[in-house]
């Protein structure tokens, strides 16, 4: 079963939105879908309105859960939402290297930093859509990613 884990700075936004816009694509009884905050405070809930604002009401229940060493060694497919993100984790946690990506590698052309709304400087409702995008272009080539590393770690 291949599985997915998807990472922020908080686990309270960007990270969740994309875990639950995946989780609302796959068939979840043949795969793993998380997320987790390389910084984040454990327990706490998604920033207050999102799952309105994304139309994904099983974000209402999420907490958010910080980064652990075994959740990378689990995950298939890891996906970041900064260079800066996908850098330090290859530092720190260099056997996980090849499966991190950032979320816009899965559909842009040109990789670009996805910015946190808790710095102020983003229209939140435009930055959810910007992410449900991203998933629905990139679902092809995370899945076929995904795919392929389970079949290596097997």
């Amino acid at each position: 079963m291949p599985s997915l884990l998807v990472l922020c700075h908080a686990n309270q936004f960007r990270s969740v939105v994309t875990e639950y816009a995946l989780r609302a694509r796959l068939d979840m009884s043949a795969w793993q879908v998380a997320s987790a905050g390389v910084w984040a405070e454990p327990g706490l809930p998604a920033v207050r309105g999102l799952a309105e604002w994304s139309g994904l009401a099983d974000i209402a229940g999420h907490r958010s859960r910080a980064l652990e060493a075994a959740l990378l060694e689990a995950a298939d497919l890891i996906l970041v939402m900064e260079r800066g993100q996908k850098e330090a984790l290859a530092l720190e946690f260099p056997s996980a290297a090849g499966r991190v990506y950032l979320l816009s590698e899965m559909s842009a052309r040109i990789a670009y930093d996805i910015p946190d709304p808790a710095l102020g400087r983003e229209n939140p409702q435009r930055l959810i859509a910007e992410i449900i995008g991203l998933v629905e272009k990139g679902l092809p080539r995370i899945v076929a990613l995904a795919e392929a590393n389970a079949g290596k770690r097997a």
